[in-house]
Order: C-alpha cells, then structure tokens, then sequence
C-alpha cells in the first residue's frame, strides 16, 4: 500500500496558510477535488450556446485589435496565427520543434536572392531550398561551437 501512495501525485496547491495542499490529485488532474480537480464541464458535453457565442465574439474583437496594431506596425505577426505557407509541419518533438524554428528565423533573416519564380520544377526549388537550409544549420552549429 505504502508504494501505490509514494507513486501518486500530490494537489501541490498554496493554502491559505501558505503551505501546500498534501492531499492526493485527482487521477485525471494535478489538483485535489477541493482546488479544482473536478472544475469545468465534463468531457463530451457540448458547450452551452450562449457561452459558444461569448467565446466566438471574443475571439473576433481580439483578432480585430491585432489586425488594428499590425496595420499600424505596432506588431509584425498575429501571434498564433498560422504557418506560413510552404513551411512543412512542425515536429511533435520538443527539440526537433525549437531546431525547425531556429533555422526558419535565420533563413528568414538572410537576404538570399531566391529564384522561385523563375520557371523552376518542384525538384530544383526543393533542392535549392535543401541546400539553403543545410548552409544555415551549419552555421548555426559553427556558432554554438565557437568555431
């Protein structure tokens, strides 16, 4: 018994005493049924309408304010907007992700006059697009070495 109680999760909430709640989690949460382990509506019950609307119109207004601010240069992206097109997805893993990123920005920041236009095939934009990416990750790691 003692093992199947060292291997559950704590709540970890601050009391009011400042400490922490000592309480076993909930298994589907990080939280104890008293600091809402249990909160929200429970899964695969749709969403009232009225509450779907509120959520809708606030999305709207908040998309309009970034639309305003980018308009009057005050941000260069929506942030969470979309993936630019061409881009391939991002990996689900961590640090495969950060690395993607990490090479798109430097290829983004080099001024490279790109041929796309040009009347090239799918293969050559592909292998001109490779041999770019592959140019940028080598320099990033020349520059995390010191080389």
């Amino acid at each position: 018994m003692t093992r199947a109680r060292e291997k559950m999760r704590i709540c970890g909430a601050r009391t009011r005493t400042g400490g922490s709640c000592r309480v076993n989690a909930l298994p589907q949460s990080t939280r104890c049924r008293l600091h809402g382990g249990n909160a929200g509506r429970p899964r695969g019950t749709p969403e009232h309408p009225s509450s779907k609307a509120a959520r809708i119109e606030g999305r709207r207004r908040w998309l309009d304010r970034m639309r305003e601010a980018k308009a009057a240069g005050q941000i260069e992206k929506i942030p969470g907007g979309r993936r630019a097109k061409g881009l391939p997805p991002l990996s689900k893993d961590r640090k495969i992700r950060e690395a993607q990123r990490m090479i798109e920005k430097m290829m983004s920041e080099r001024a490279v006059a790109r041929r796309w236009g040009e009347g090239l095939t799918k293969a050559e934009r592909l292998s001109e697009a490779t041999d770019e990416a592959l140019e940028v990750a080598r320099g990033s790691i020349r520059e995390n070495r010191g080389c």
